[in-house]
C-alpha cells in the first residue's frame, strides 16, 4: 500500500514540482532517462558556467570512499530477484562500472515505473514522473540504494550509487521545444556533487585545500539558477 502523496512530499517540494512541469510542453510527455546527470563547473578567468551533463562515468566520484556497510538492508519482497540480476555484474562487466550503472538504473525505472502505477491507482489518476519520482526517493529509495550495496557486497564487489547517481533524470520538452534533462534529488545526494564540482572547477585549491570565497560566492549563484531551473530537491 504506497503512502498518499501529501503524506510523503511537503508542501515546499510539491510547488518545486509544479515549478518545473510549467516549463515542460506535455508534463505526460516526459520520460525517466537511462543516463546519470552530473554537475560540471568550469571557471575561465571571470567566466563561470555550471550546468548538467549527462554521463555514466565520473572519474571524480571515483574518489568517494564506500565504508562497508555494517547495518542491515532493509528487506524487500523482490530481493532475491534483484540479487539474482546482479550476479552477471561480477561475470559481464565487474571492471566497466559504468555499465553497472546503466544497468541499475534500467532495475531503478522499471521500480519507478512500478510504483508510478500503483501511486497513480491509489490516488486516482496519473502523477506523472516528477510526482512519482520524488515520492519513490523518499519511501523506496533509501531502501534500494542501501540493498544494491549490500548485494555486490554480497558478490565481493566494490559498488554503491555515488552522488547525483542517486537523483532520476527525466527528459522532456521545455516551452522552446528543446529537450531539457530535469532532476529529482535528495539533498544530501546533491551536496557531495556540489562539493565534486567546486573542486574541480578550481573553487577548492587542490595543493592547499583552502576555498576561494569570491569564486565561491560566483560559484553559488550559478548553482542556485541551475537549480531554479532544472532541480527538484527533496529532503
Amino acid at each position: 500500500m504506497v503512502m498518499p502523496i501529501k503524506k510523503v512530499l511537503t508542501a515546499e517540494e510539491i510547488a518545486q514540482i509544479l515549478r518545473i512541469s510549467y516549463d515542460m510542453i506535455d508534463v505526460y510527455h516526459a520520460g525517466l532517462l537511462e543516463n546519470v546527470l552530473h554537475i560540471e563547473c568550469e571557471i575561465k578567468d571571470e567566466d563561470i558556467t555550471v550546468e548538467l551533463y549527462p554521463s555514466l562515468r565520473n572519474p571524480y566520484l571515483m574518489r568517494i570512499p564506500s565504508p562497508r556497510e555494517t547495518q542491515e538492508a532493509p528487506q524487500r519482497i523482490d530481493e532475491g530477484d534483484l540479487y539474482e540480476k546482479r550476479k552477471k555484474h561480477k561475470i559481464e562487466f565487474a571492471s566497466r562500472r559504468h555499465e553497472i550503472v546503466l544497468d541499475e538504473i534500467r532495475m531503478r525505472n522499471h521500480d519507478i515505473e512500478v510504483h508510478k502505477f500503483f501511486l497513480s491507482q491509489a490516488e486516482g489518476y496519473d502523477v506523472g514522473w516528477l510526482v512519482a519520482a520524488a515520492h519513490w526517493l523518499k519511501t523506496y529509495g533509501p531502501g534500494f540504494y542501501d540493498l544494491s550495496k549490500k548485494h555486490h557486497q554480497q558478490l565481493g564487489m566494490d559498488f554503491e550509487w555515488k552522488g547525483m547517481e542517486r537523483a532520476v533524470g527525466i527528459v522532456s520538452q521545455n516551452r522552446e521545444a528543446e529537450k531539457i534533462h530535469y532532476v529529482v534529488v535528495r539533498s544530501m545526494d546533491f551536496s557531495i556533487e556540489e562539493h565534486v564540482a567546486q573542486w574541480a572547477g578550481g573553487v577548492i585549491d587542490n595543493r592547499t585545500k583552502e576555498m576561494d570565497e569570491k569564486k565561491a560566492a560566483k560559484v553559488r549563484e550559478k548553482l542556485n539558477e541551475l537549480c531554479a531551473k532544472y532541480f527538484c530537491t527533496v529532503r
